[in-house]
């Protein structure tokens, strides 16, 4: 947090320095101090951006840039810009002081203003270098106006304040009510029992970042735009913000469930979706410079509307009792049993196909798998995760009709799996999201809490809940700029204790600082682990060295190598322990590619299209000098028996186990694909049988189709 509350006191505390010293130089009226502050608060956040730019965080905001500071980096960057400032400052103040000068510094200050909140508003951050590049055009621009125009500019006169007002206000009401706090409370209100997150503690952030956004937009626009830049401020904020009103109500359709996979749409749907806005706007801004009381009167009526809609909400809504609430915690994830351990690896969305071309890239990335047999012929069951993952833990099909929610409390109010492996004395942990699990298992688990004590991220809730509403509201040519998944909102919740699948380089981080401990439990034989992780899923986040890469930059490859770089981490501190040759460990995906069975690629990433998770399974003292390839038709079906078969429980209950299934069997295999919309109905069902090889699509068949 620091750096949100230092950088701007550094830089407001260096330019009050400047205009002291340009006062001081110079004449000591105090006409343009205004003026001048604004000026070099700019040049310095333009010169650190600079720097930054140069030290190649180009692609990260100024904020950003600093998240590792400490107070050192204020003596690092305070001492080289205070000599800035004083020798700028004092030759400012003693030969820069006609009205020429005057006038490019209150171009200046209104040019970069302008566009800068322009960009914020929009994009939600001001990289580094687009901050340089910005102050570079103002720059020129300023010098090109003051060398060739020489009528009057209108700027701030405080007899006018009430009419500037009424220029900026309805409109950047109107954004911060949509984008701020009606979208994200709307999407939080429609799915309170999958974000575990406080609402009213949500509310107040959401409505005190709207406040706060509307003070400091209207202060800026106000007090530093020129008459012309406010009232086109205005006007295309407010034409922008009816476009996305309308976009959002009205012209989406069907959307996706914001899983990570990329909603498309064709071209020709894109260009009359961007000619409808382009006119909407043009109407707009025509309609205000003849009918621009109207125009601000539509503005402020649509935020009327929408908090009358979201006070309603929040009346009617059925927020879930204390007694439906509960976390699956950190708890215990680095604690083994000294005696016995069965540890699964669930990395989503890793295909089969991702392993073949990492093992290209690199043959001998899996070496540390040399214990393991890898399994190349696998299938899941189904094709989400809202479905994989409650299968694996309970060895309960999914039924017809049934929506997300229904099936996971069918699925643990039937199965025992968990409740199985308990009663072989072993320990159970489950590290995933929630929302995956059901209460009646909740009990079993040693990571389990519904003591919740839950604290937002300010900074971190505005923007990824602002990404949110942007998404929505977008034309469907710029939705991918603003793409999201809906584990980022999990991400809100700060330093909670909480599971969080989408980031595993906190996990890589907690093994690399805490390190695996074992301990012995009296009445206790072993442990059971159950790890979910993000790994090839996108968006791809990090790196192969399991570092985190800012926005989406980059890619499934390095991202699912740096998720198996975790696996080996991991299991190079339980043969530290000693507890390595006695444990099974089974690494696979809830599935592979899933929406792209059957369909030709269209994402660079994508790499073929069948769906295979990756399977490696190591079962107790097992040894090889290098991977063992089998391509036994199995599946997840056969991973409960395997499970129970180690615990020492009745495998034979769940079916066969991985090694019972033969090479070259005749097997026919389910696997099922129910997407679901983000309210949980079901809007499209399908059924495939696999009877061959399941890399290769001629073995697949689609046996059963549903459109609702």
């Amino acid at each position: 947090m620091g750096r949100y509350i230092g950088i701007p006191v550094l830089i407001c505390s260096l330019s009050v320095i400047a205009v002291v010293i340009y006062k001081f130089c110079g004449r000591k009226d105090a006409r343009n101090a205004k003026d001048i502050f604004i000026f070099y608060a700019i040049t310095l956040y333009v010169g650190i951006s600079l720097v930054k730019t140069v030290l190649g965080e180009a692609d990260r905001g100024i904020f950003d840039s600093f998240y590792d500071m400490e107070a050192v980096t204020y003596v690092h960057y305070g001492i080289p810009l205070l000599l800035v400032v004083v020798i700028t400052a004092s030759f400012h103040g003693k030969f820069l002081r006609g009205e020429s000068c005057r006038r490019f510094v209150q171009m200046f200050d209104s040019l970069f203003v302008f566009a800068v909140i322009s960009e914020f508003l929009i994009c939600g951050t001001i990289y580094n270098v687009y901050c340089v590049m910005t102050a570079v055009f103002s720059a020129t621009v300023s010098l090109l106006i003051c060398i060739f125009y020489k009528g009057r500019i209108a700027y701030f006169d405080k007899n006018r304040i009430k009419e500037r007002l009424l220029l900026v206000l309805p409109a950047i009401g109107l954004w911060a009510v949509t984008v701020v706090l009606y979208e994200p409370n709307q999407l939080i209100l429609n799915n309170l029992r999958v974000f575990q997150i406080p609402y009213f503690q949500f509310l107040c952030v959401t409505v005190s970042a709207a406040f706060l956004m509307v003070f400091i937009y209207t202060l800026f626009g106000v007090i530093v735009l020129s008459d012309r830049q406010l009232r086109l401020f205005g006007q295309l904020l407010s034409g922008i913000s009816l476009a996305g009103y309308i976009q959002g109500n009205f012209m989406n359709g069907e959307m996706d469930v914001m899983d990570g996979t990329v909603q498309s749409w064709s071209m020709s749907v894109k260009l009359f979706n961007a000619a409808v806005w382009i006119a909407v706007i043009l109407v707009f801004v025509l309609l205000d410079h003849r009918f621009g009381k109207v125009c601000r009167l539509l503005s402020v009526y649509l935020c009327l509307i929408q908090t009358v809609s979201l006070t309603y909400m929040v009346i009617s809504v059925d927020f879930p009792s204390g007694e439906e609430k509960f976390v699956l915690t950190t708890d215990h994830a680095l604690e083994l049993n000294i005696k016995k351990n069965v540890v699964v690896f669930v990395l989503d969305w890793f295909d089969r196909q991702v392993m073949d071309e990492i093992l290209e890239k690199d043959p001998g990335f899996d070496k540390d798998l040399k214990d393991f047999i890898c399994y190349r012929n696998a299938s899941s069951c189904y094709a989400f995760t809202a479905q994989s993952v409650p299968y694996m833990l309970t060895h309960v099909g999914w039924k017809d009709a049934m929506n997300e929610e229904q099936y996971i409390e069918y699925a643990y109010g039937n199965g025992s799996l968990l409740t199985d492996i308990v009663g072989q004395g072993y320990s159970v942990g489950v590290y995933t999201d929630a929302g995956y699990v059901a209460k009646p298992a909740t009990e079993l688990l040693v990571n389990y809490s519904d003591d919740i004590r839950i604290r937002l991220g300010y900074i971190r809730t505005v923007s990824v809940m602002s990404r949110t509403s942007k998404y929505k509201m977008a034309p469907f040519a710029a939705k991918k700029a603003f793409h999201y998944m809906t584990s980022d909102i999990n991400e809100i919740v700060v330093d909670s204790g909480i599971w969080n699948t989408n980031n595993d380089v906190v996990f890589y981080e907690m093994l690399g600082n805490d390190g695996l401990s074992v301990v012995r439990e009296d009445g206790l034989e072993g442990a059971f682990r159950f790890f979910h992780m993000k790994g090839a899923h996108s968006l791809f986040t990090m790196d192969d060295e399991c570092r985190k890469i800012a926005g989406d930059g980059g890619n499934r490859i390095s991202q699912s190598m740096g998720a198996l770089r975790i696996v080996y981490k991991y299991i190079e501190n339980m043969k530290r322990l000693g507890v390595y040759d006695e444990a099974a460990i089974i690494i696979t995906a809830d599935h592979g590619q899933n929406t792209h069975v059957g369909r030709e690629a269209s994402d660079p990433y994508d790499c073929d299209l069948t769906s295979s998770p990756i399977l490696y399974v190591k079962l107790p003292n097992e040894h090889g000098d290098k991977v063992q390839y089998s391509d036994a038709p199995v599946s997840h079906t056969e991973l409960a028996a395997t499970i129970m078969n180690v615990v020492g429980g009745d495998s034979e209950r769940y079916g066969r186990t991985f090694s019972q299934i033969p090479e070259g069997e005749r097997r026919e295999r389910i696997f099922t694909l129910i997407d679901t919309e983000s309210k949980g109905k079901i809007k499209k069902f399908q059924k495939w049988q696999i009877s061959g090889d399941v890399n290769d699509f001629a073995s697949w068949e689609l046996i059963q189709e549903e459109i609702y």
